[in-house]
């Protein structure tokens, strides 16, 4: 049964999920009109400019940000707000004030810069109303919200609307309101993610000497050299199909570029995340970025596809081209220095959307070139590589330094009143690397001497492949949890009803995480949500548990 704390943390995720696809219709909407604002600014065959401004000011706007520490130092939902209704401003000063090529190209410079303000301090406010087990997920909506909200000026200018003017004042009245909401609606949730410490520039290259985090910024280079290109382009692609049929593009054309680029997309990043919690960040993100690249070889044959059939095969690009975005950034986080978490991510970050500048006006460029039907296949070298360095990150071991280790500190016994503090939506999770010797050391206590644990042929000839732990090695860590964390000293299970998923082998990182489902108040006794996650983000075990917290002083 759903708790009030759960509810209200639920209802809070949704209203930023809201308020993300309502502040970034602005991103994309010159791209929605570049057709007709070419011709108003004289932009000839530079039109490319005015998409390339907003990804530079938000690049600049990023690393400005993380530099002077602004969501530290100014309210997050302040600065999501603010940054939301600046973005408007200059979507409107773009309608009514724009005259040639270097103002646009400046105003949609400023609205980038607005935007850092707003996605990644989304990023921030959805975690803090997220539990660590859900996180992910979490996250995999807000980027689904960021996609349909880029691809809703697809849809205003799907409405047909008398003037090019009236789309982007459209757009920039939707990202406003989402700006008013979020300063009068949104807070800070309760589950804020600690600093990550003092800002390291020198990081943002460090990290690339280390294996894990340069294959997981590899992998999301490659991702981003498609997906804004592709987003930016996708309407001229289908206007170019619709054309070469001897037929004149209608609304319909950019209706498909809205369900294609944000709904579709909006599905892609649910399955994204969900897969990646199921089977891995590296098997996830690799599978999406085949599909998106094979996407980008076959859009020649595409192209020549009537609307129905080709407004499908870009339904199928829209969802795999984003499905794995937010995979990248939780991959970096578990691998890179635990104290320049927030440096790799904002250099990450930073470095994708300076590729797409690249990406989008040499695809522009290469239209000119070879046509619209033959453009795309320029793409596919990001996802080839980028598939490449992801299936690489999965076969990796992670590093033991990368995550702490269970504490050896033991804690203070529990008081009554401490017990009376345990609420609904509580969470708590430890940390540890599945050592050489842990396979042995059950079996003393056990007797578990079965040839999959120790026979390295005969775990190879099994559907594991190789050696794995026991099953007791990898639940181990729950009775760590609810004894050293939550409920704390003094705690035994009464109960466990859990689930194993996938194997766990010698040399892996796993993290044990408990949330509170049920508190009772006559007595000492909890039920919890349990799992175990192994490190590459695979859940090995779930399921729940009830503890009792013994009186111990």
């Amino acid at each position: 049964m759903e708790t009030a704390r759960t509810a209200t943390m639920r209802r809070a995720r949704l209203l930023i999920v809201i308020t993300q696809i309502a502040a970034m219709t602005s991103w994309f909407s010159a791209s929605a009109v570049s057709d007709q604002l070419a011709v108003a600014l004289d932009a000839g065959d530079n039109r490319g400019l005015l998409t390339s401004a907003v990804q530079l000011g938000f690049v600049v706007g990023a690393l400005a940000s993380a530099a002077l520490n602004l969501p530290d130092r100014v309210s997050a939902s302040r600065l999501y707000g603010l940054g939301a209704l600046a973005a408007a401003l200059m979507t409107v000063l773009v309608a009514v004030v724009a005259d040639t090529l270097a103002a646009g190209v400046a105003l949609r410079f400023l609205t980038g810069v607005a935007l850092a303000t707003v996605y990644p301090v989304g990023l921030k406010l959805m975690a803090s109303w997220a539990t660590p087990a859900e996180r992910a997920r979490a996250i995999g909506f807000l980027v689904g919200g960021l996609t349909v909200g880029s691809a809703l000026p697809q849809l205003i200018r799907g409405f047909s609307l008398p003037s090019w003017q009236l789309v982007l004042l459209v757009a920039a009245a939707v990202t406003a309101m989402g700006g008013v909401v979020a300063l009068w609606a949104i807070r800070v949730g309760p589950n804020v993610l600690p600093a990550a410490g003092a800002l390291s520039p020198d990081y943002a290259l460090r990290m690339f000497a280390e294996r894990l985090p340069r294959l997981a910024n590899v992998g999301y280079l490659g991702h981003m050299w498609e997906l804004y290109a592709l987003w930016a382009w996708m309407p001229a692609f289908l206007v170019a199909s619709v054309a070469a049929h001897g037929s004149v593009a209608g609304p319909g054309v950019h209706t498909v570029a809205f369900v294609a680029i944000g709904l579709a997309g909006f599905v892609g990043c649910v399955v994204g995340g969900w897969a990646a919690d199921r089977y891995g960040r590296g098997r996830a993100a690799a599978a999406a970025l085949v599909v998106s690249g094979a996407c980008c070889l076959l859009s020649p044959l595409l192209f020549v596809l009537p609307l129905p059939a080709l407004a499908v095969a870009m339904l199928v690009w829209g969802a795999a081209v984003i499905a794995d975005s937010g995979v990248f950034s939780t991959a970096l986080s578990e691998v890179a220095d635990p104290r320049r978490v927030g440096t790799a991510l904002t250099a990450q970050t930073a470095y994708g959307f300076l590729l797409t500048i690249v990406s989008i006006q040499g695809v522009e460029l290469l239209a000119g070139v070879v046509t619209w039907q033959y453009a795309f296949v320029v793409l596919a070298v990001g996802p080839a590589i980028g598939a490449v360095a992801m299936i690489r990150y999965a076969r990796s071991p992670r590093p033991a330094h990368s995550r702490p280790l269970l504490s050896t500190h033991r804690p203070s016994p529990l008081r009554e009143d401490d017990m009376k503090q345990i609420l609904p939506g509580a969470t708590a999770s430890l940390e540890r690397v599945i050592g050489d010797d842990d396979i042995a050391l059950f079996t003393r206590i056990s007797g578990d001497h079965n040839p999959l644990h120790y026979d390295a042929e005969a775990a190879r000839a099994s559907r594991f492949g190789e050696i794995v732990v026991q099953g007791g090695v990898t639940s181990a860590i729950l009775n760590a949890v609810v004894a050293e964390q939550l409920p704390g000293p003094g705690t035994v299970f009464l109960n466990v009803n859990w689930d194993f998923k996938a194997p766990v082998r010698p040399g892996d990182t796993i993290r044990g995480e408990v949330e509170v489902m049920e508190a009772r108040t006559d007595k000492p006794i909890v039920k919890l949500a349990t799992r175990v996650v192994r490190g590459d983000g695979v859940v090995v075990l779930d399921g729940t548990a009830v503890t009792y917290t013994m009186d111990i002083e």
